[in-house]
This record gives structure tokens, C-alpha cells and sequence, in this order.
């Protein structure tokens, strides 16, 4: 924390902006009403928190500027300008991530599965179990820098620390393997469940891996799609994308090897795993069920592995069959060239 300005005698410290994550992997956040319960589809600041230390805890201030607070009859609620005692909860560690919620009460909070937030009674269990993580917050698993989330992916304490993907991508992968995939006719082709794949994103998006794809290996393989199309910068930078296209028309597999060497290291590593795995599926036994040959692989995979620089759709479209002719390419070789 930094140190402000004094006043009336005493120091005070700046808050701190923290998320509170629920052991059912949602995340406690307020509506502009004082109405408190836990969820992943709203305002995404709705779930902010400044963390205010007090004489006997700490309070937590709202995105709409105002307090949570556990009345006297146990209802939760943010809607008080002030803090007094009802405002004032006590943080008990549990384990190197896990908090207990104390309320003035001194009953424990829990959020219950739908996302209500109320009082227990009866002491500490799973539901009364939180993660209070702080900002800087985790980058989103959609839509962010594949560098910045290999970097934070290997600090954690976790074996996911060690792994070469983002674990985003190695759940979904697993999640196709099991659900079917490599036995379900249009696997990567055919659409996934729209409410679900937006539910799982979601919940991806709040480093929350447990999720529930329906029992449909599309939802998972749609997803897989859309992390890779969704990457801040595509897994086959743009900067390369001319001359990789160039080699791909060329056949030129010492100059394309060459050249993927010159990208980022986790840009490689990512491009090379979802080749190999890809690869898993382009077995004569395995074509026969999906109906996903190569030349099929790779028109749906190529937009998600590179993307058309130049931003007229008339060039983009065009650009379709030279994207899918290299990506094409690709799936003959293993990493080591062979």
C-alpha cells in the first residue's frame, strides 16, 4: 500500500483493489442497488473491491461507492456511504490462498451455488472459503497476449507453471479427447453450443478451469478455436505473415523452419504443440469417423493460427485458401522437420 496525507493526526493508507473468487469459482460483486451475489456475466468492475483496513479488520467499498455490510439479521448487502461495525469484517487465512470472510456476527460469509451470499452458522466449509486476489489482476485467458499470460502462467505455485501452452489450451484439448472428439464427425468444423461456449469463456476469463461443456465435444473444440483466433497478436505474428505465406506457396520447408525459429519463444512453442496435436487426428481410423481430413484441418484451423494484417475484407477473404495452403504444409512435419 502507499502512504497519503496525513489527517486529523493519523495515517492512512491508500485501499487496495481486490476481486473476491468463491470456491464454486464465481466471484462476489455488487449491482449499483446494494444487491451482493456471486456471478462471472456482469459489468466486469462490478466485481472490484477497494479493501479498506479498519481498527478491527478490514471493509470492502464497493464499485458504486458504497460498503458491504452484513446486517443484524445476517442479509448482505452494499449500500451504506459510511462504515461502522456492520461494515467490518475480519479476513482468516486458510491454507497459502484460501480466506475466511468473518462478518460482525462472527459467522462466517458463504456463497451458496446459485451465487446467493449469506451467512453460516456453522463454521468454515467450502462455501465460506475464498481467494481475495489483488491488482494487478490476471491478464484474460480470451483475448490477451499470449506472452503475458506464458509469463504469469510460470509463477504460479502449480504444475501448470511448468507447462509450454497456456493451461487454457491444454484443458480444452483434454476436454475434446474426452468428450469424443477424435471420434465425432465435423470435430473443429461444426459449432459449438453458443450459451455455453460464452458461459466457459467467462469462467475461463476468472482462471476458473473447471468448467462444464455440456457433454459436447464441440463446445470444447469451438473454444480451442477461439483462444487461438482471439490472441492479442496472432500465434503466427504478423510480422512474419507475408513471408510465411510466401514459403508456404514456395514449399520451402528449410526456409518456413527457419523462419518459425525467428518468433517468439512461446509464440513457437504454441504453434508447434497445436500442429502436433492436430496431428493426432489425421490418422486414417480417425478421418473415417470425423470426416476431417488435412486439407479439411486446415481450412477451419488456419484462421485461428494467423491472421490477415490488412484490414479490407475483400483481401481477407482472399487470403483464406493461401492461409489454409500453409497450414496445410505444417501438418506434414513434426517439429524436428520430419
Amino acid at each position: 500500500c502507499h502512504k497519503v496525507m496525513k489527517s486529523s493526526g493519523s495515517t492512512s493508507t491508500k485501499p487496495t483493489i481486490v476481486r473476491i473468487k468463491s470456491s464454486h469459482g464465481t466471484l462476489l460483486g455488487a449491482t449499483p442497488d446494494g444487491r451482493v451475489e456471486a456471478s462471472l456475466d456482469k459489468d466486469p468492475s462490478w466485481y472490484e473491491w477497494e479493501k479498506h483496513s479498519a481498527s478491527k479488520g478490514v471493509a470492502f467499498k464497493s464499485a458504486h461507492g458504497k460498503f458491504l455490510c452484513c446486517e443484524k439479521g445476517g442479509r448482505i448487502i452494499a449500500d451504506r456511504a459510511t462504515r461502522r461495525d456492520w461494515e467490518v469484517f475480519t479476513l482468516q487465512p486458510v491454507g497459502t490462498r484460501q480466506t475466511c470472510i468473518l462478518t460482525h456476527n462472527k459467522e462466517y460469509l458463504s456463497i451458496l451455488p446459485g451465487g446467493s451470499v449469506v451467512q453460516n452458522r456453522y463454521g468454515p466449509q467450502a462455501w465460506e472459503t475464498f481467494e481475495v486476489d489483488e491488482e494487478p489482476f490476471a491478464p484474460p485467458v480470451f483475448g490477451g497476449s499470449l506472452v503475458e499470460i506464458m509469463q504469469r502462467q510460470q509463477t504460479l505455485d502449480g504444475p501448470e507453471s511448468s507447462m509450454a501452452i497456456p493451461e487454457a489450451l491444454y484443458v480444452l484439448a483434454k476436454a475434446i479427447n474426452e468428450l469424443g472428439g477424435h471420434t465425432t464427425e465435423g470435430i473443429f468444423r461444426v459449432p459449438g453450443e453458443m450459451h455455453v461456449v460464452s458461459q466457459v469463456c467467462n469462467e475461463m476469463n476468472h482462471s476458473t478451469y473447471k468448467c462444464d461443456f455440456g457433454g459436447n465435444c464441440h463446445n470444447a473444440a469451438t473454444l480451442f478455436k477461439l483462444f487461438l483466433r482471439e490472441l492479442k497478436e496472432p500465434v503466427i505474428p504478423n510480422e512474419f505473415y507475408t513471408t510465411t505465406l510466401r514459403l508456404g506457396h514456395e514449399r520451402n520447408a528449410e526456409g518456413i523452419f527457419a523462419l518459425i525459429k525467428q518468433f517468439p519463444r512461446a509464440h513457437q512453442e504454441l504453434l508447434w504443440w497445436t500442429i502436433s496435436y492436430i496431428q493426432t487426428f489425421l490418422v486414417d481410423r480417425t478421418i473415417e469417423c470425423t470426416k476431417m481430413d488435412r486439407k479439411n484441418m486446415a481450412l477451419v484451423l488456419s484462421a485461428s493460427l494467423m491472421r490477415c494484417p490488412d484490414a479490407d475484407p475483400i483481401t481477407q477473404i482472399n487470403a483464406t485458401s493461401a492461409q489454409a495452403e500453409f497450414i496445410y504444409f505444417l501438418l506434414g512435419f513434426t517439429r524436428e522437420g520430419k
